[in-house]
């Protein structure tokens, strides 16, 4: 039976989620600067910048925490080694029945598929150890989060990371319960298109509001 890996997924989508409301924030600077929000130095967005890299950090550290007993994408890809035979053809049928299983074209996952997946688990784990993993000092200890203090932690790379992780789980979830294989691909944050449009309406009726004042 496929683990509950709700914990997991709430930290992952949480990481996505404040890396893609930081990245608007940036982008709408450049496209903006002259915004009510960014000239007034606001502390509401201030404290949200702050509160979003602390969130970033955090749940970025439980999603690579390697403790065996942590739900994280080491748990979860841990599990899919101890659990190959759950990916054959065979067991499918067994789960949604021969007329699905056919309809998918699904014949398993080879041993080269999971060796692919397993590559790029390590990847991001030995760029996240390497790159990312000391900003939790600063996070746990309930400072101001700086990426900057820490060399190669860029926001791009925590997507990568977040984005990564996501598609290692989106893969194996996909292959176990609907026969699909393995995609090797990055999975962006399912909710970005609607926390991109509220984040846009935020900031046009902020701009708006400060006009009347």
């Amino acid at each position: 039976m496929f683990p509950n890996y709700d914990p997991f997924t709430t930290d992952l989508h949480l990481a996505q989620e404040s890396l893609l409301i930081l990245d608007f924030i940036q982008d709408e600077f450049v496209r903006n600067p002259n915004h009510f929000l960014f000239k007034k130095s606001d502390a509401l967005l201030s404290a949200t910048i702050s509160s979003h890299r602390t969130s970033v950090i955090i749940n970025l550290h439980k999603v690579f925490d390697e403790l065996p007993q942590v739900y994280s994408i080491s748990h979860v890809t841990a599990w899919l080694y101890n659990n190959k035979s759950e990916f054959t053809k065979e067991k499918l049928v067994a789960r949604k029945g021969l007329a699905y299983a056919e309809s998918t074209g699904y014949e398993g996952i080879s041993e080269e598929e999971f060796q692919k997946l397993f590559d790029i688990r390590r990847d991001l784990q030995k760029a996240y150890n390497r790159n990312v993993k000391d900003l939790r000092h600063q996070a746990f200890a309930h400072r101001s989060v700086d990426f900057s203090t820490v060399k190669g932690a860029t926001y791009q790379l925590m997507q990568d990371l977040a984005d990564g992780a996501a598609g290692i789980y989106e893969d194996i979830w996909q292959a176990y319960h609907n026969g699909r294989n393995f995609s090797l691909q990055k999975q962006d944050y399912v909710y970005s298109a609607r926390i991109s449009k509220s984040l846009e309406k935020y900031f046009r009726q902020y701009a708006e509001s400060s006009m009347d004042e």
